[in-house]
């Protein structure tokens, strides 16, 4: 009897296995080439898949960075600490998104002109419903001091020329209030400021904010605007912090005070190259009307080639196009159909995942690095995307399920 149960077990071991095979396969249909020619029908997507997938449409302003939904990266608990200020302290060792209703004091504007300035820029940003935890869960529930219930999302982003072209601080500065949105999402380390001069015996001289939390530095950001009901733009900024605070191991000071490993405080924040990874979601039909996507680069500086094929990229079902994207150079963006699958018979549910490389190896903090991106998305008047769930992405590191297709 104990043989034949294990011969059963064993028995239902394989069958799952070859089933975890053909999916795995199954989601990477012609893993590598410009154009994606799907033959067959893809695996549906999980509960989980659509819950995330909704999340993001619905709950993150059509936009997930490199985080994505429940992947956000990890820094570390070692604080870091700058000549420049600080010592700034991640809450509980992880990069988050934070999505929610921007406070623009700028007379309606996102920065006012940073001439002459050390380039930071402090966006002051009331938590939607769904990110009240970066507050409720920091060490200051009311938020920041100058603005009450509000999470900080901070940038030094001063950079040479003051030439909106190649100076994000100074392109941010040019945008009119009518482009301003408050509807805004970012991503990066989630921290708080030490508010003592001396913490756990060591002298910090903390910054006295009364332990704000902060999402610090941004490195991603993230707005969408509705044209009607078949246009939609997103605007994606890449930016790297460049006053150096949060870069090299020596940055991150006595291990011996945490309860983590020595090693996690070696661990940069922010890299050369940053990578960043932009997901936007779709939802297209396989008959009826297909979608494009027209990519154009509005600032950059310090931008890496991070792709070789051409300037446009489709996914295709049985050689008809569902999705075209166009983007502004041969070498950047990198372009990859992430998360495939099916809604239902005749509905395709994924992301572009939109992928930059900022700041190059060797630079220093003064050379700064940023990439500015408008993608607008064009729905045909067919099947092609939900016109009220408005959707909006480095390879996401979903090891269950690799899923990615890479342009």
């Amino acid at each position: 009897m104990k043989n034949s149960n294990f011969k059963f077990q064993l028995y239902l071991a394989v069958r799952h296995f070859i089933f975890l095979s053909f999916l795995l396969f199954a989601r990477n249909i012609n893993a590598i080439s410009q154009d994606k020619n799907l033959t067959i029908l893809l695996p549906y997507f999980t509960p989980k898949e659509n819950e995330t997938w909704n999340f993001i449409t619905t709950k993150q302003y059509g936009v997930a960075g490199s985080g994505f939904v429940g992947k956000d990266q990890f820094i570390g608990m070692c604080f870091a600490k700058h000549e420049l200020g600080g010592p700034w302290t991640p809450i509980d060792g992880y990069k988050h998104t934070l999505c929610g209703q921007l406070y623009l004091p700028h007379n309606g504007k996102y920065v006012e002109d940073r001439s002459g300035d050390d380039g930071d820029i402090d966006f002051y940003i009331f938590p939607d419903p769904a990110f009240q935890r970066l507050i409720l869960n920091s060490k200051n529930p009311n938020g920041n001091d100058d603005v009450p219930k509000t999470v900080l999302g901070e940038i030094s982003f001063k950079e040479p020329g003051d030439n909106p072209l190649t100076d994000g601080a100074a392109y941010l500065a040019s945008l009119p209030p009518t482009f301003c949105l408050q509807s805004i999402g970012i991503y990066g380390a989630w921290v708080t400021d030490i508010n003592e001069d001396t913490y756990l015996g060591v002298t910090v001289n903390g910054s006295h904010h009364d332990y704000r939390p902060e999402i610090h530095p941004i490195e991603q950001m993230w707005q969408k605007k509705d044209i009607n009901q078949f246009t939609t733009e997103f605007y994606l900024f890449s930016m790297h912090d460049n006053e150096g605070r949060f870069g090299r191991g020596d940055e991150f000071i006595n291990p011996a005070l945490w309860d983590s490993k020595p090693s996690d405080c070696n661990l940069p924040w922010i890299k050369n190259p940053q990578i960043d990874t932009f997901y936007i979601p779709f939802e297209v039909g396989l008959s009826g009307a297909s979608i494009n996507y027209n990519i154009e680069s509005l600032s950059g500086l310090n931008i890496n080639a991070n792709s070789t094929y051409g300037n446009t990229a489709r996914l295709l079902y049985k050689g008809a196009p569902l999705i075209t994207i166009t983007r502004p150079s041969a070498s950047y963006p990198s372009i990859t159909f992430y998360g495939l699958g099916m809604k239902n018979s005749n509905t395709i549910r994924g992301y572009i995942a939109i992928e930059t490389s900022i700041a190059k190896l060797g630079n220093t903090r003064t050379d700064g690095a940023h990439l500015f991106l408008k993608v607008t998305r064009t729905n045909g008047m067919g099947i092609g995307v939900h016109p009220i769930l408005q959707i909006s992405n480095h390879n996401h590191p979903d090891s269950t399920k690799n899923k990615k297709i890479q342009k």
